[in-house]
C-alpha cells in the first residue's frame, strides 16, 4: 500500500508521490531555499502542519486517529525524518545530507 520516492538534487530535496491505498497523496518540492508542501489528505482524518523558516524546515505532529505520528526537521543542510508508524506495521527513518 505504501510507495515512497525520494531524491536529492544538489542541496535540493524532492519527495515524490506517497500513497496509502488510494487515499493519501503527498507532493513536496524544494525551490531554492524555499520549501513547498502540496495537498495532503487521508479521508477527512488527516491534519498537517508545515512551516518554513529560511533554510530550516519543520513538520509538526501529524495524526490519523491515534495511530500515526510524523516528525521531520532539517538542521542546516541535513534532513531528518523521524519514526513513522501506522499501528505497528510501518516504520521509516532516513536522513539526507
Amino acid at each position: 500500500e505504501y510507495s515512497l520516492c525520494s531524491t536529492t538534487i544538489g542541496g535540493q530535496y524532492i519527495l515524490c508521490s506517497t500513497t496509502f491505498g488510494s487515499e493519501y497523496i503527498l507532493c513536496s518540492t524544494t525551490i531554492g531555499s524555499e520549501y513547498t508542501l502540496c495537498s495532503t489528505t487521508i479521508g477527512s482524518e488527516y491534519n498537517l502542519c508545515s512551516t518554513t523558516i529560511c533554510d530550516e524546515y519543520t513538520l509538526c505532529s501529524t495524526t490519523i486517529g491515534s495511530e500515526y505520528t510524523l516528525c521531520s526537521t532539517t538542521i542546516g543542510g541535513e534532513y531528518t525524518l523521524c519514526s513513522t508508524t501506522i499501528g505497528s506495521e510501518y516504520t521509516l527513518c532516513f536522513t539526507t545530507i
